[in-house]
């Protein structure tokens, strides 16, 4: 059946630069009484990143294909590793990456209390506790003091 389905497919041509260039927008620079803000979670993509997910959707694949096998090949090369395998999600990557620590149930994690709820929910599929604590004020790292 899948072999069907692709012998019928005809995928999208790729969008040309001008048109990706058009459908590209910048994040303007969020200032609140003379301090620049990090927008959270806002993406920040330009006509590279617009180019290569154009080139992904016009191959008929959004899952598993070339592109996934080539970034897994690249990744553990990166790492002198024999393999290395993409994940769906950043929760999935944080899942896996819990697992691989050796956190369980019952364990506690220490984790900054500006985070995405990403980090909540792998902490949760293992079964371990959120620990929030306060971040420094003099370097913005977390807070020694407050995750004692």
């Amino acid at each position: 059946m899948a072999d069907d389905y692709y012998s019928l497919y005809t995928p999208p041509a790729p969008l040309s630069r001008g048109e990706l260039k058009s459908r590209c927008r910048r994040q303007p620079n969020l200032r609140v009484g003379g301090v620049f803000l990090i927008p959270h979670s806002s993406p920040t993509l330009g006509i590279e990143e617009l180019s290569a997910v154009s080139e992904v959707l016009s191959s008929g694949y959004i899952a598993q294909g070339k592109k996934v096998k080539e970034f897994e090949e690249q990744f553990s090369q990166f790492l002198g590793l024999k393999k290395a395998g993409a994940v769906n999600s950043g929760t999935s990557a944080l899942h896996l990456a819990l697992i691989a620590l050796g956190v369980k149930t019952g364990d506690e994690v220490i984790i900054p209390s500006f985070v995405c709820t990403a980090l909540l929910n792998a902490i949760n599929y293992v079964g371990a506790n959120a620990i929030i604590a306060d971040i420094n004020g003099d370097d913005y790292n977390l807070s020694y003091d407050d995750a004692k």
